[in-house]
């Protein structure tokens, strides 16, 4: 009996009978904009520093001044926590910490070019005021051409069907 090497874990095969699924990964990478901009941890640093301080100094507890400095780390969690996107036959995903924003191709009513990343949009109006808050942003990594063609023929493919 010839026995094969084991096939690493992130190797994937083909079952013949069977067409690839459609949550398959097309297109996978992480950003982590600490690395991007160390400087600006110092700043950041220091502001959850305050929030801890000033929050024991009023409440004289120190557990409770976590609460509004850990709502604070939430509201910068993206820049201190990597962040994995993951695009998929079937829409497009952001994974940072215990947040994770996803949004299916059908969904999409727009997408646009923005200065670190394509912003995906379930809006129908462009410049709309709640446009900040709403979709996916999905920043580039040295590798802005290769997102814009995924996200341009994913999108394709789901407008098609």
């Amino acid at each position: 009996m010839d026995k094969a090497a084991p096939k690493a874990a992130s190797e994937t095969t083909a079952l013949p009978d069977q067409p690839p699924r459609k949550d398959a990964v097309v297109l996978e990478w992480t950003v982590h904009l600490l690395k991007r901009r160390p400087q600006a941890a110092v700043a950041a640093g220091l502001s959850l520093a305050a929030v801890l301080i000033t929050g024991t100094l009023l409440f004289h507890n120190a557990i409770l001044a976590l609460i509004p400095t850990l709502t604070l780390f939430g509201s910068l969690a993206e820049y201190y926590l990597p962040t994995k996107y993951t695009l998929t036959a079937t829409g497009a995903r952001s994974k940072c910490g215990w947040m994770v924003l996803e949004m299916p191709w059908t969904d999409v009513r727009h997408a646009y070019l923005a200065p670190d990343g394509v912003k995906l949009s379930p809006l129908r109006a462009k410049n709309s005021r709640f446009e900040r808050m709403r979709g996916v942003m999905l920043r580039f990594n040295d590798n802005s051409d290769q997102v814009i063609e995924t996200v341009r023929s994913l999108r394709a493919e789901a407008a098609e069907q």
